[in-house]
């Protein structure tokens, strides 16, 4: 696979590869059925998706839009940069992804992962995974590969940032590249890459 990647002067710690974490829910959603602010062992699970970002990543933004106030309140005393999706469109992962993929391109990072906020039991072992895939595959696009099914973060190089900000339908497209193998998928025995929290009962992973 080609990738227009911008090199840095080598590949190490100068290689800046952010985070983007979507934590944009709908205006019209009550907070007790928001993933984002769901308990997961008496922490929010927003929180803990940001903690391990911020732990491997050069820098994370964070989308919000719905229960601003009270995602901030979530993740007060973290290094994040908080980007707000005003648009409260039907479709607010694409909005958010849109937004974050605009931030990516003015920090002039050469890569970012993309994370739904309610992924909040992906094991940093994971995400090291994808950006080792990354380098060492010269990969544009690396998902996780957990049973067969694709989960979630996903690692975008800056070459795919003008796609991300315009993309309509992040959910078909993702899949789309995987499925036609212009994405390189990464096998792990993770389950949280397709296991978001949930207010209820479903514990299916959700597509982005």
């Amino acid at each position: 696979m080609t990738s227009t990647r911008r090199q840095p002067e080598r590949i190490d710690d100068r290689l800046r590869i952010g985070g983007i974490l979507l934590a944009c829910s709908s205006h019209n959603e009550s907070r007790e059925n928001t993933p984002v602010l769901a308990d997961v062992n008496g922490t929010v699970a927003v929180r803990r998706t940001v903690e391990q970002l911020t732990s491997l990543l050069t820098e994370v933004i964070v989308v919000i839009g719905g229960h601003e106030t009270a995602v901030r309140r979530s993740l007060a005393g973290l290094d994040v940069t908080f980007v707000h999706d005003a648009s409260g469109g039907i479709d607010e992962t694409n909005s958010a992804v849109n937004c974050g993929a605009v931030v990516g391109t003015n920090r002039g990072w050469d890569a970012a992962v993309v994370s739904p906020g309610e992924f909040a039991n992906v094991q940093s072992a994971t995400i090291e995974r994808l950006t080792s895939a990354y380098i060492s595959d010269d990969a544009s696009i690396v998902a996780p590969l957990y049973n067969g099914a694709v989960g979630h973060p996903t690692l975008f190089d800056a070459s795919q940032f003008d796609r991300l900000v315009s993309v309509s339908n992040i959910h078909t497209d993702r899949d789309w590249l995987v499925e036609s193998g212009r994405a390189t998928t990464v096998v792990t025995d993770d389950p949280g890459v397709v296991t978001p929290v949930s207010t209820g009962n479903n514990s299916e992973s959700t597509p982005l």
